[in-house]
């Protein structure tokens, strides 16, 4: 196996302790397209080897060992957007932030109000007034930026990872004991993410039934064009994220 494929994700890549980023994983697998799909098959470690192995331009696939972890697939990603969330209207959706009072995982790199700014990406998703949806601002740092000046695949991915989680947060009952881990994630992107410019992530409820919640999730820039959107299907199980809003007050 060529060492180019071999490949350590560091513990600053966390979204559950020890774990890696979803968003993180399927972005640096997704490197070559843009426009993917992500399946998570097993919880990426953090810190232990590892190996991505392309296969014939169809798939890029993560394994540990020759246990297949993240397969990730070019994909034609189409989601239907809401009304754009405005820059402002971000602003006081960041303010009202859930996990700014508690947080469950507070060093997780898209949405761990513990993170710095040039360690985490800070994208801090809080209801939108008025609106089913949840909005923050977010400007990348330049550390972000890709070798073509945008910021690179696997950040994006990131920054499109949590808000639809915390989507799904906001309209799950009180009473709700789903606990949810991310099973597929797709993403589509259609203009550069341009560091150090301000820009909108958004994201909203799509659908749900008793085993499967989806969340849908964008970035706009400043003036409300679509840079990048995504589809991220959580499957409930008996261990991974609580959904239930008691949990992260």
């Amino acid at each position: 196996m060529p060492p180019s494929n071999a490949v350590v994700i560091d513990p600053r890549f966390q979204g559950i302790p020890q774990i890696a980023l979803g968003g993180y994983v399927g972005g640096l697998l997704a490197r070559e397209w843009t426009g993917a799909e992500a399946v998570f098959r097993r919880p990426v470690p953090l810190g232990r080897p590892l190996r991505m192995e392309p296969r014939g331009g169809q798939e890029s696939v993560l394994l540990e060992g020759e246990e297949l972890l993240t397969k990730v697939r070019p994909a034609q990603v189409e989601v239907q957007l809401p009304p754009a969330v405005t820059l402002e209207a971000s602003e006081v959706a960041r303010r009202a932030y859930p996990g700014f009072t508690r947080h469950l995982f507070p060093n997780c790199f898209t949405c761990g109000p513990a993170r710095t700014e040039e360690d985490g990406l800070r994208v801090f998703a809080g209801p939108v007034v008025g609106r089913e949806a949840v909005a923050s601002p977010w400007t990348p740092s330049q550390s972000l930026a890709a070798g073509g000046g945008g910021v690179a695949r696997e950040y994006i991915w990131s920054a499109l990872d949590c808000p639809s989680i915390w989507a799904l947060v906001m309209r799950e009952p009180l009473d709700s004991s789903a606990q949810v881990v991310s099973a597929r994630m797709a993403v589509q992107q259609m203009a550069p993410v341009a560091p150090l410019k301000p820009h909108i992530v958004m994201a909203w409820a799509i659908s749900e039934d008793e085993r499967t919640r989806t969340g849908g999730a964008a970035i706009l820039t400043a003036t409300g064009d679509v840079c990048a959107v995504a589809s991220h299907t959580l499957v409930v199980t008996d261990w991974g994220v609580p959904l239930s809003p008691v949990h992260w007050k």
